[in-house]
């Protein structure tokens, strides 16, 4: 599920800012924090969201006014919310076990 293109693009656009947040975590925490590790957080931070919105959903499922419009539109949007957040979380994993390659795109 990951997409090497968007992280290649989104890589173009943001640049690499693993080494920077790495470093100022470092600085932080008073431990060094590699990039890889930096993107294995922001994959576990998708991980959190991701489980957020599964349950957010499933409550929204279970009002007896399921069918209500609001609750309809606020479903759609948690479900665009839940794909995008996948593909994140797969693409930053991605990140975390294959730096050096993300390095060279």
């Amino acid at each position: 599920m990951i997409c090497k293109e968007t992280i290649k693009r989104r890589k173009q656009i943001y640049g690499n800012n693993f080494p920077e947040i790495a470093k100022l975590q470092s600085e932080y925490l008073g431990i060094e924090i590699t990039p890889s590790q930096v993107a294995k957080t922001l994959a576990i931070l998708k991980e959190v969201r991701i489980n957020f919105i599964k349950t957010k959903l499933q409550r929204l499922r279970d009002v007896p006014n399921f069918n209500d419009y609001i609750i309809q539109v606020e479903i759609r949007n948690l479900t665009n919310g839940l794909e995008d957040s996948k593909k994140d979380y797969a693409n930053y994993l991605w990140i975390s076990e294959n730096y050096e390659e993300y390095e060279s795109l």
